[in-house]
């Protein structure tokens, strides 16, 4: 069966086909038992996809600025921006414990982050400052005039406010680039972090036009990285913990929770720079996926291997309990009062903060995971792509469940939620009358009327794609 097209290319049939999780297998053929340095060349894995994102962006600004069209430059720099900072979350991560060794370490494995991406990244970032010394050269700006008087009202002031705040953010993760110490590493820096298949992952789908689908992809498969090494990291832990390793099984649980960060603020990009239309514009070729569909977040990291690592705990609450008690039942609070005299308890209570630490990061995955239905679906029986009848309710519903079904709540490890709050604000927010509940409104019915086929199919195993023809991209204005 040939792949299914549209005038902008490729519809994605799977998951797996849209985020190509067949090369980044491939780019992870050496993944094993979990390790500090397993963990750090993830990390950099996850770094090159970002480079190669930022500079697709910076090339395609350079192009707008050369054409004077200033807005499109500045959705550009905004995304750009918006990756430098998912950076220096990403290259931060070395320096927090456990990754971050002692003082007298050997010397780093490199002095300067050079890869393929990198060098593109380079590239496409002087590319852009030439094509905006053009311009300015062209418009007769003066560079001091336009920062002593103009606000970011200004397209020009606005475009150098967004480069000079990226350029520090730059200069930030490329000095945390030194924390990834103590590394042997015995082949080239491209080969260890597997740089052509990662390229290959990245660019093995691409559209016609002026899109955000390379970012979208790049924003669901760096998640896709850190969570294989999380799961893996996991594995490590629980294996530990059921065999009363529990002083070992801190560095594994410490890891994974440091990689589950990465992946709370790979969402940010995608809720702050996604516009309604741009995604709309993609939204075709993503096929019928969804991120449920993700093996390695949804079926392993918030699932199977969290459920492992909670029961695991709550058998060694039970053991540790019970003899802290002479045999009385299990209580969390005896092992928390025996912490100052107790090794097992102390090492015990310091993995039950951990995984109070990971339960909170996908607690908070799941929050930021619910502003994409609302921004780029909206309310009022609007449908996903898998077929789902009002996408931000089916969101906000599995997040609920997910919070009442939690096992570390179950066994007694986590405290349940408060209630939801019912003040004013929340009351506010709620109503009809509130500016969120109407945009919410306006983007539901946006996204019917664009797209009537998948408003009205019948559910998420229709053979044959989605078609949006009759409903072009709108022109920009």
């Amino acid at each position: 069966m040939l792949d299914a097209e549209n005038q902008l290319g490729k519809i994605a049939p799977t998951y797996d086909e849209l985020q190509g999780l067949k090369h980044l297998r491939k780019a992870r053929d050496w993944a094993g038992p979990a390790t500090r340095e397993s963990a750090l060349r993830s990390i950099l894995q996850a770094v090159e996809v970002a480079l190669a994102n930022i500079a697709d962006l910076a090339g395609r600004a350079a192009q707008n600025v050369s054409t004077n069209d200033i807005g499109a430059a500045g959705v550009k720099l905004g995304w750009i921006l918006s990756f430098h900072r998912l950076l220096t979350k990403l290259t931060g991560m070395a320096s927090e414990p456990p990754l971050r060794l002692p003082g007298g370490i050997a010397s780093p494995p490199f002095t300067t982050f050079s890869s393929p991406a990198c060098s593109e990244f380079i590239a496409a970032v002087k590319l852009l400052d030439t094509a905006l010394f053009a311009h300015i050269e062209r418009k007769q700006i003066s560079l001091e005039e336009l920062l002593a008087r103009e606000s970011l009202d200004n397209d020009e002031m606005r475009l150098l406010h967004l480069l000079r705040v990226s350029a520090h953010e730059t200069a930030i993760w490329n000095s945390q680039l030194a924390q990834f110490a103590g590394l042997e590493i015995s082949e080239t820096l491209d080969s260890w972090i597997r740089a052509a298949d990662l390229r290959a992952m990245i660019r093995d789908t691409k559209l016609k036009g002026d899109t955000f689908y390379m970012q979208f992809r790049g924003l669901h498969q760096i998640p896709e990285i850190l969570a294989a090494e999380a799961n893996a990291q996991l594995a490590c832990a629980t294996k530990d913990i059921l065999a009363g390793r529990l002083h070992p099984s801190y560095n594994s649980l410490a890891t994974a929770t440091v990689l589950c960060g990465g992946i709370v603020a790979s969402a940010r990009p995608l809720i702050d720079c996604l516009s309604t239309a741009d995604y709309h514009h993609i939204r075709e070729n993503l096929g019928m996926t969804s991120g449920s569909h993700s093996v390695a977040l949804h079926d392993a990291l918030f699932g199977e291997r969290y459920e492992q690592l909670t029961h695991a705990l709550d058998g060694c609450i039970d053991s540790c309990s019970k003899r802290l008690n002479a045999g009385a039942p299990k209580s969390i609070q005896a092992v928390f009062e025996a912490q100052n005299y107790d090794r097992e308890a102390a090492d015990l209570v310091l993995l039950l903060h951990l995984a109070g630490l990971l339960n909170a990061q996908i607690r908070q995955w799941r929050e930021y995971h619910l502003a994409l239905p609302r921004h780029n679906l909206g309310s009022g029986l609007t449908r996903s792509l898998i077929g789902t009848l009002d996408a931000v309710q089916a969101v906000e519903k599995l997040r609920d469940q997910a919070r009442q079904n939690d096992s570390g709540v179950a066994y007694g490890l986590l405290q349940p939620d408060a209630p939801a709050p019912v003040g004013e604000l929340a009351l506010h927010l709620r109503s009809a009358e509130s500016l969120d509940a109407r945009l919410l409104a306006a983007v539901g019915s946006a996204t019917r009327r664009r797209f009537p086929d998948v408003q009205n199919r019948t559910g998420a195993f229709r053979a044959c794609p989605v078609s949006n023809a009759a409903a072009p991209m709108p022109p920009k204005p």
